[in-house]
């Protein structure tokens, strides 16, 4: 009678030990996976700062074409205010008629300088709203979902090293 509870004993511990190695091999996977998740993250956070770099260069490039937004129209209100004298005074002389129709095509020329600017503002802010919305999105979704599987990996390790107890 002995020798047969011994005989169950010995195979309830063998049957333990093969459990504790299956769960070691869990552990170990959920482990790897933890690393692999902390690398993930980690990518993600060196992506993050990038493109954060890239929207505050964009930034400056914006500012930088305010300014020069700001010059053309000082010019075009420059070159607006001596056409309107020159209108004046053009009854005197052909020359001064020359002079006006000169002054009307720099006008018009910065004109077109000022819409390709404008063209090119437009073009800069909406590239850095792409970027911004870019960077929410890797920064909300990517690193909630990678904290919600870490989570779980976790989770799961603690039920494991529970059943093993």
């Amino acid at each position: 009678e002995n020798v047969v509870k011994l005989k169950e004993r010995d195979a309830a511990i063998a049957n333990l030990l093969q459990s504790v190695q299956a769960n070691e091999g869990i552990i170990s996977n959920l482990r790897e996976d933890v690393d692999s998740f902390k690398q993930k993250l980690a990518e993600s956070i060196e992506d993050n700062r990038r493109l954060q770099h890239e929207s505050e260069i964009f930034a400056a490039q914006i500012i930088d074409q305010d300014e020069e937004f700001e010059c053309l129209n000082a010019e075009i209100k420059d070159k607006a205010n001596k056409i309107a004298a020159l209108k004046r005074e053009i009854a005197a002389s052909s020359i001064e008629v020359r002079n006006v129709k000169n002054l009307e095509r720099q006008l018009g020329e910065l004109k077109e300088e000022k819409r390709h600017s404008m063209g090119r503002i437009n073009n800069l802010e909406a590239k850095l709203r792409d970027i911004e919305l870019k960077k929410a999105e890797e920064d909300g979704f990517e690193v909630e979902r990678l904290k919600l599987e870490l989570k779980n990996a976790v989770s799961d390790k603690e039920m494991t090293e529970e059943r093993m107890t």
